[in-house]
């Protein structure tokens, strides 16, 4: 390398730094621009979604049914329905909202496979209902009203979060459905019947 090559490749390098003390902050300020547009961009689609999206709460019932005995045309049926609901949350067409309630009855299940797979649900959900005062205060007073514990519990998770359709396979529940004002209680065909139909 000769000293003019040297000198060439001196002046090539005091040149690009330079150009960067020059344009650096002008490139920064347009990358923190994109940034903050982008995310505010992504914020306003994110609450379009959560403000526009139904809600809805599966209880621990109707997360079991596919695993129920398929040769009973009722128990088909609603299986199908709530696998046509599943795929509606997977797409987020529905927000799923989950409990920790869900969580404890699930936790009750003998069978391994079907506690894994219906605890993996819960990372679809975009609400996550904890205990507190206020939802056992509501699921008391449902519980006076003919619901049981467990049930009420449920049906507060719902209502404490906004939802707006509470889906079931429990009869019991279901034959109660009339005396709820808060929220829409029904069966996963009922409930395809009234949305997706």
């Amino acid at each position: 390398m000769t000293l003019k090559d040297s000198g060439d490749i001196i002046s090539t390098t005091k040149a690009v730094v330079r150009f960067f003390r020059q344009n650096c902050t002008a490139v920064l300020r347009i990358f923190k621009r994109y940034c903050i547009h982008s995310l505010v961009r992504w914020e306003n689609t994110n609450n379009y979604r959560n403000a526009n999206s139904m809600k809805i709460y599966l209880d621990n019932c109707c997360f079991n049914r596919p695993f129920d005995d398929q040769s009973q045309i009722r128990i088909m049926l609603e299986t199908e329905a709530k696998l046509r609901i599943q795929e509606e949350i997977r797409a987020g067409k529905f927000d799923l909202v989950w409990s920790y309630i869900l969580d404890y009855e699930n936790s009750k299940n003998p069978y391994e496979e079907r506690k894994l797979r219906i605890k993996g649900w819960g990372k679809y959900a975009l609400t996550n209902v904890q205990e507190n005062v206020t939802l056992i205060e509501i699921a008391d007073s449902l519980n006076l009203k003919g619901f049981k514990k467990l049930d009420s519990l449920h049906i507060a998770c719902s209502i404490i979060s906004r939802c707006d359709y509470f889906l079931t396979t429990d009869d019991k529940i279901l034959n109660l459905s009339k005396i709820l004002k808060e929220i829409k209680l029904t069966d996963p065909i009922g409930f395809i019947k009234e949305v997706l139909s």
